[in-house]
């Protein structure tokens, strides 16, 4: 084996143990990226929407318009922040923007999907491991947001 073959070789095998990495700590990654990121990020976020606003960023750890549960779910929706829409109703709130994240354990991949109405459905695949830095998943909601308001 030439020396070019060796550091092939030591590429795929370091890439092959952050793999196993990533899959044997999915729960824990998952669990700080949705409930220590993803929450830090939607708090900063939200304290600028509502000087500027009447809308906020709601967090959902169930999908509340589906009865398929999954240990592995975030949802965020863009909702308007008045008094008679600031709680939870069943009635009209599927049709607000949403941003869902997926987690995929076997893969140690999160699908995040931008949906709004019939207007927008886009998906992105995301390393659950890039999924723990604030600034990466700041940009994922920024990137939602600009989405949402470029319609």
């Amino acid at each position: 084996m030439n020396i070019l073959q060796s550091q092939k070789l030591d590429s795929l095998l370091k890439k092959r143990l952050e793999k196993i990495e990533a899959l044997n700590h999915f729960d824990s990654y998952f669990e700080t990226f949705s409930y220590k990121i993803l929450h830090q990020a939607v708090f900063q976020i939200n304290s600028k929407l509502e000087n500027n606003n009447i809308e906020g960023l709601k967090i959902f750890y169930e999908n509340p318009y589906e009865n398929k549960r999954s240990r592995y779910f975030v949802m965020i929706q863009l909702m308007t922040l008045n008094s008679r829409r600031n709680n939870f109703f069943l009635d009209n709130t599927a049709s607000n923007p949403s941003l869902l994240f997926e987690g995929d354990e076997f893969t140690a991949r999160v699908k995040s999907t931008i949906q709004f109405e019939s207007k927008i459905n886009k998906s992105f695949e995301h390393e659950i491991i890039k999924l723990n830095d604030e600034d990466y998943v700041t940009g994922i909601v920024l990137d939602f947001l600009d989405k949402i308001y470029s319609l």
